[in-house]
């Protein structure tokens, strides 16, 4: 890859008439280069990010216990409007 660059360098130097589609074909070559580099440092990423990444932690299951309780129903109103809290009452 480096000695593409190089190449490169030295053709945008040369009278670009007589070089363009050379240049154009080494441009193209060396941005092929790059997207597959860039294509494997993306998949070496993501495999790290798996292996080491962010772990549960107590604040998620702290977040996740919020949640649940504030979802959960404490009490319950009876037909004749009287609030049960206790739940020994409320299955009578």
């Amino acid at each position: 890859m480096e000695e593409l660059e190089k190449e490169f360098k030295r053709i945008s130097k040369i009278d670009k008439e007589q070089t363009s589609e050379l240049f154009l074909e080494k441009r193209e070559e060396l941005e092929q280069m790059r997207a597959k580099v860039l294509e494997g440092v993306l998949i070496r990423a993501k495999a790290r990010w798996i292996a080491y990444g962010e772990k549960n932690t107590r604040y998620f299951c702290n977040l996740e216990n919020k949640h649940f309780a504030s979802k959960r129903r404490t009490s319950l109103i009876i037909d004749n409007g009287v609030e049960k809290e206790d739940n020994k009452e409320i299955i009578k």
